[in-house]
C-alpha cells in the first residue's frame, strides 16, 4: 500500500526510491529507508515525523525495532505532551545519570510526576521496558497524587502474564490498557519486562497527542 502524506494537499505520493519531490514540498516530505509502507506503524510514524514531534537517526534511518532508552522515552513523552521547559536550574539531579542535554527532560518528567514516589537511579542510556514506559506515560497523563491506581488493576489482570507484573506497575499497566495507550500482543501477553521498541513508542505518542 503506497502511503500518501496528508501534508501534500494536492494528493502527490512520492514513489519509494524516487528522488522526485513535488515543488514546495522539500521540507514537508519525510521518508525513512528502513520503514516499509506496509509496516503496521508506518503511517503513525510518518505523521509524527512530519509534525516534528518524532525524528529519525539521520541518513534516512528510523530504526523502528531499536530499543528505546529511558531518556529517549522522556523526549517522546515530552513531545507528545507539547510541553515547554521551565526553569530547572535549581532542580535536584542526584538521581539522574546521563548526558547534560537530557537533564531538562528528566526534570520536566520528575516535576510532572512521571516517576511516582520512586527515587530510583535514572540511567538515561538504559533500555526502558514496556512496563516502565506504561508507568511513566500513565503518571504523566494523570499527574494526580491522590489518584487511585488500584481501580485499574483489573484491566491488567486480563493479560495472560499478569502474575509476572510488579504490584507498583499493575495499576498503571491497567490504566494504559483501559485507555488503549498500550495494549498486549496477539497472544494476550503484555510482556512488561520486554524492551520497548521505537515503533511501539511512536504508537503511544500518537495516542497521547
Amino acid at each position: 500500500v503506497m502511503l500518501v502524506f496528508s501534508a501534500v494537499a494536492v494528493g502527490y505520493a512520492a514513489p519509494k526510491g524516487s528522488d522526485w519531490i513535488p515543488p514546495g514540498q522539500e521540507k514537508k516530505m519525510v521518508r525513512f529507508d528502513d520503514l516499509e509502507d506496509d509496516h503496521w506503524s508506518a503511517q503513525t510514524i510518518y505523521e509524527l515525523a512530519k509534525s516534528g514531534k518524532l525524528k529519525g537517526y539521520g541518513n534516512g534511518k528510523f530504526m523502528p525495532n531499536k530499543p528505546v532508552t529511558k531518556l529517549e522515552s522522556l523526549v517522546m513523552l515530552y513531545e507528545a505532551a507539547g510541553a515547554d521547559f521551565e526553569d530547572f536550574e535549581d532542580a535536584d539531579n542526584g538521581s539522574y545519570k546521563g548526558p547534560d542535554w537530557g537533564k531538562g527532560y528528566y526534570f520536566w518528567a520528575a516535576q510532572n510526576g512521571a516517576f511516582g514516589d520512586s527515587a530510583k537511579l535514572f540511567n538515561a542510556n538504559a533500555a526502558i521496558t514496556r512496563a516502565e514506559f506504561a508507568f511513566y506515560a500513565a503518571n504523566l497523563e494523570v499527574d494526580d497524587d491522590d489518584f487511585d491506581w488500584d481501580e485499574y488493576e483489573s484491566y491488567a489482570k486480563g493479560y495472560a502474564d499478569d502474575e509476572e507484573m510488579d504490584d507498583e506497575l499493575e495499576g498503571r499497566i491497567g490504566f494504559a490498557n483501559r485507555f488503549r495507550l498500550m495494549i498486549g500482543d496477539d497472544e494476550n501477553m503484555f510482556r512488561g519486562g520486554g524492551t520497548l521498541k521505537r515503533c511501539e513508542a511512536a504508537m503511544v505518542m500518537h495516542r497521547l497527542v
